[in-house]
């Protein structure tokens, strides 16, 4: 995959720490395999695409790649190595980040994702995505800001048998057939009608994913690549229970997140949902940095209720369980 970086950057109205956050980045970029491509805007408004960077500065970013640890760059391979695994992804990658705002206007004209920077500068840039430091920026908000901006659902993570991954409007029709299945909808609601579902579900990518960057996600069968199920963490307001701690509020709590699951029936009963649950919670806590997952779980559905308990869940109401991290 060719990787190309569009960078317009004035460093004279940015501070020697953020050079340095920024010496950083560029030299993960490198490492990377990123073809970095200064653009220049002219005193004329113009712009140059000027592939000779400064020698010194091109130095300066190569011997900040070359000085991170193994740890770290073993991290980037994966990282690109299981999302090109899981989404046969080839070809060119582009991503644009700059100061100027025609710049801005103009990479988003040309499809390609841009990202905003505004350190240095003293008025704001319209854009949906704004950077205000380099600070532990990395190939992986790249590929976030390059898969939004192209509708591609981002790899979540996979399990021994699964991978998960977020939903895309490409994934309708397997998503409708998996409701369709048997019991499927026995203590959840049903999808809406087509054109309604299809409405929501594109708000959901962009609202939720896009906000919180974590949601319902859809399991898929590692061998098969069949649609097995959803599960993931979102965060749910409104939550009361009648044995609630005065100074327990899962209504604002930012570190709270409630766990959803459903597996299509003739995976059940084989321990994927326990699988692709305790998996999750690990994500939330460690990666997320979330300090409380609760679950809402009809007292009639027994499967679910073991599920919880097995999960090391807590039952802290007639219907709500909760897990601290």
């Amino acid at each position: 995959m060719e990787k190309i970086l569009y960078l317009q950057i004035d460093a004279d109205t940015i501070n020697s720490t953020e050079v340095r956050f920024l010496d950083e980045f560029l030299g993960k970029c490198e490492l990377d395999g990123f073809h970095i491509m200064p653009v220049k805007v002219k005193a004329n408004g113009q712009f140059d695409m000027d592939d000779h960077a400064d020698k010194e500065h091109k130095k300066r970013v190569h011997e900040v790649a070359m000085s991170l640890t193994e740890k770290e760059r073993e991290q980037l391979r994966d990282y690109v190595k299981t999302e090109t695994d899981a989404r046969g992804l080839s070809g060119l990658f582009c991503v644009a980040i700059c100061q100027n705002q025609e710049l801005i206007d103009y990479f988003r004209t040309e499809g390609i994702p841009v990202i905003g920077y505004e350190g240095g500068l003293t008025h704001q840039l319209v854009n949906n995505w704004i950077l205000l430091s380099f600070e532990s920026v990395d190939f992986s908000y790249l590929w976030k800001v390059h898969h939004r901006f192209h509708g591609i659902p981002l790899y979540i993570m996979e399990t021994e048998r699964t991978i998960i991954r977020e939903l895309c409007m490409d994934d309708m029709d397997d998503l409708f057939k998996l409701y369709e299945g048997e019991h499927m909808t026995d203590y959840m609601e049903p999808l809406y009608e087509r054109e309604e579902e299809e409405s929501y579900e594109a708000n959901y990518i962009e609202k939720v994913y896009g906000f919180y960057d974590y949601g319902m996600w859809l399991v898929f069968h590692k061998e098969t690549k069949e649609l097995i199920g959803r599960a993931g963490v979102e965060s749910r307001g409104g939550i009361e229970h009648s044995s609630r701690r005065e100074d327990d509020d899962y209504r604002n709590d930012p570190e709270t997140v409630e766990l959803g699951y459903a597996i299509k029936e003739e995976y059940q009963n084989k321990g994927y949902a326990t699988e692709v649950c305790s998996a999750i919670i690990r994500y939330t806590f460690d990666t997320l940095g979330m300090k409380r997952i609760y679950a809402q779980v009809d007292e009639k559905n027994i499967p679910s209720v073991k599920l919880l308990k097995k999960l090391n869940f807590v039952q802290i109401d007639t219907e709500l369980y909760e897990i601290l991290n």
